[in-house]
């Protein structure tokens, strides 16, 4: 089932689909697959063919960081998956670039095609990257913004993995950025069943502003 995703156009709005880390790293037989991650293909090509009139742009964001990313685990002796460093959360290796095949694969899924823009994030081996507009601590931006911008999008709907981190930190950035700014919920999945129950609580209590979780 595909939610219903009501589109009101007006002259001066704009419309961007922004899918967040749908990469084989993430999917099934990934190092950090998201549980029932692979749901949110069939959901996310249905919301592409059903409004394809209706958005003016589709991003892509592709994770991609170096093979000995501060944010892995193998990175740390006696650290594990998980655990956290002062406030980075420790992962297992994951999305590194250039890497096609295997669990730590950063390819999108092939599925998805076609990516007319790809925004990569996560790229600095020094800090994490959750948002797709810029790294952790907000010292260096990804070209997203810029590109929004460049094609006048005012609403963005944010779909992918994971919900609780990268859409969850996405739709912040995008809200405090100006954009009117949705998540689909059926079109993503979180990590964990608490921190996406937080997250999903956190943009709720932000749509009563005007934006939020669209069902």
């Amino acid at each position: 089932m595909v939610c219903t995703i009501v589109l009101v156009s007006h002259t001066a709005s704009q419309f961007a689909l922004i899918i967040i880390d749908v990469q084989e790293c993430f999917l099934s037989g990934g190092s950090l697959a998201v549980t029932d991650g692979n749901q949110v293909i069939p959901v996310i090509k249905r919301i592409r063919d059903l409004y394809k009139d209706e958005f003016n742009m589709v991003v892509f964001t592709q994770d991609w960081h170096c093979e000995n990313h501060v944010s892995f685990a193998s990175q740390f002796s006696k650290k594990e998956p998980y655990d956290t460093q002062i406030t980075q959360t420790l992962w297992p290796d994951h999305c590194i670039k250039d890497v096609s095949s295997g669990p730590t694969s950063s390819k999108i899924s092939e599925k998805l095609k076609p990516f007319p823009n790809i925004v990569k994030k996560g790229q600095h081996c020094q800090i994490d990257a959750y948002s797709a507009f810029n790294d952790n601590g907000n010292i260096t931006q990804t070209e997203l913004n810029e590109l929004l911008r460049k094609n006048n999008i005012t609403t963005v709907f944010i779909t992918g993995l994971a919900l609780d981190y990268c859409v969850y930190y996405t739709a912040l950035d995008a809200v405090q950025l100006g954009y009117t700014t949705y998540i689909i919920r059926d079109a993503s999945r979180g990590v964990a069943k608490d921190t996406t129950k937080d997250a999903v609580k956190s943009i709720r209590s932000i749509g009563s502003a005007g934006h939020g979780m669209s069902k």
